[in-house]
C-alpha cells in the first residue's frame, strides 16, 4: 500500500478517508499481544506484509501513510471502553492505556480510530469518546480529551412517500 495523492477534485478529508478504507480492507484488525507485541507496535512494512495488526500496528501504519501524503499525524494512546475507568489525568501511567488511535492536528483536530470498520475520519466510536488521550507528539505537554459526538451527529432522517389507491 502506497500513500495516495489527493483526488483531483477531492479534499484532504477525502484522501484520509480513502487511505482509511484501503487500510481497513487490506489490513485485518487482530490483537495478538504476546511478548513485545503487547507494548511495541510493529513497523508499517511488517504490518503490511503480515496483513493484520492490533490497534498500535494499525495506528502506526495509518500515521506513516498520512505523513507520506504530507498530512501531519500522530498516534494517541487512551483507555477506551464505555465501562472502563478513564486514565487519571494528573498521573497517567503508561500501563493505564489500552488503545491506540490517530490524530491529525488542526482546528478542530481530526481523530481517527483505524480499528473501527464503520467510522470515517473524525467519527470516533463511543468507547473512544470523551477519554483522556496522550498524543505522541514532540509538542505534547499534557493529556487532551477526545471529542464527543452530539446527539444530532447520530441522527438519520429518511423521507418515504406512500401512495394509496382511491378505494
Amino acid at each position: 500500500m502506497r500513500a495516495a495523492q489527493p483526488p483531483a477534485n477531492g479534499s484532504q478529508l477525502d484522501l484520509i478517508n480513502n487511505l482509511l478504507a484501503r487500510l481497513g480492507s487490506e489490513v485485518r484488525y487482530t490483537g495478538i499481544e504476546l511478548g513485545d507485541g503487547g507494548l511495541v507496535p510493529r513497523t508499517p512494512a511488517d504490518t503490511l506484509r503480515r496483513k493484520f495488526g492490533d490497534c498500535k500496528d494499525k495506528a502506526v501504519l495509518l500515521t506513516a501513510l498520512l505523513r507520506a501524503a504530507d498530512i501531519p499525524a500522530y498516534v494517541a494512546l487512551l483507555n477506551a471502553g464505555e465501562d472502563e475507568q478513564d486514565v487519571e489525568e494528573s498521573l497517567p501511567g503508561f500501563g493505564a492505556f489500552n488503545h491506540a488511535i490517530v490524530v491529525v492536528p488542526g482546528h478542530p483536530a481530526l481523530w481517527i480510530d483505524p480499528t473501527d470498520p464503520f467510522a470515517r475520519a473524525g467519527e470516533l466510536p463511543v468507547a473512544d469518546q470523551g477519554r483522556w488521550a496522550l498524543i505522541a507528539s514532540p509538542t505534547a505537554t499534557s493529556l487532551v480529551h477526545t471529542p464527543e459526538s452530539a446527539s444530532a451527529d447520530n441522527r438519520e432522517q429518511a423521507v418515504r412517500e406512500f401512495y394509496l389507491a382511491d378505494l
